[in-house]
């Protein structure tokens, strides 16, 4: 009985067992991190041509006269690449998310976020005029927000006409790599600053937001860029 509590025949194939059992436990945890930082990369890669694209697209603005900046009020797809201001009672996928984004047409007023009301391109043009929304009917003779404000030289013109991928609200820009990204493109007229008192307020200016979504999920967001263009400047 003795010899057989001493013998220890059998222990390694024990041992093996429990040897390969945390090699095993080693191994998918090191392959658990490398697809962790797979997945980093690529969102970090996205996120990364997400910003070329806005930043690339605000470009555009930015070389174009302040009357050339506005987006077409109509909602139907003028091209397979964009389309104009989406209807406010839309339902399609795309549209939902355009009207949903509220901080895109939000600005601060007097360091206070301000709400901007939807753009309903059902209105007529002589409605359009008079929103706060930069639509092909945003000129200082349309509208009356900018009367006395805006120089005459703001007026649209033969030679004021922008591309169409800086009219579209919607539409899919290729990304440094060819992915197409969807970009929501909002253009508000607003006042940053309303005086107490006697004191004049700020000039009217437009706002111009680029919202870069995810080309498989577009609920999310990669990219966002805003910038503030004033007609007094160009």
């Amino acid at each position: 009985m003795d010899e057989r509590l001493r013998d220890e025949s059998g222990f390694g194939l024990l041992e093996l067992l429990v040897a390969l059992t945390m090699l095993n436990i080693a191994l998918f945890a090191t392959l658990s991190a490398f697809g962790s930082s797979t997945v980093a990369i690529a969102r970090a890669g996205r996120v990364s041509a997400a910003t070329a694209v806005a930043d690339k697209q605000m470009e555009i603005y930015r070389s174009l006269q302040n009357c050339a900046i506005w987006l077409q009020p109509s909602g139907t797809f003028t091209t397979p690449a964009g389309k104009g201001i989406p209807a406010s009672n839309s339902v399609v996928a795309d549209d939902v998310l355009y009207k949903g984004d509220t901080a895109a047409y939000s600005y601060s007023q007097n360091g206070v976020r301000t709400a901007i009301t939807f753009f309903d391109n059902s209105q007529s043009a002589a409605s359009q005029a008079q929103m706060q929304w930069a639509t092909s009917q945003t000129s200082q003779a349309a509208n009356t927000l900018w009367a006395g404000d805006i120089p005459t030289s703001c007026t649209p013109t033969a030679g004021t006409t922008p591309p169409p991928t800086a009219t579209y609200a919607e539409q899919n820009i290729a990304g440094p790599t060819g992915t197409l990204f969807p970009v929501f493109t909002y253009i508000n007229i607003i006042q940053p600053w309303v005086a107490a008192g006697t004191a004049s307020a700020s000039t009217w200016v437009k706002q111009v937001t680029v919202v870069v979504r995810d080309p498989v999920i577009h609920s999310r967001v990669l990219a966002r860029e805003t910038t503030i263009f004033n007609p007094l400047s160009g």
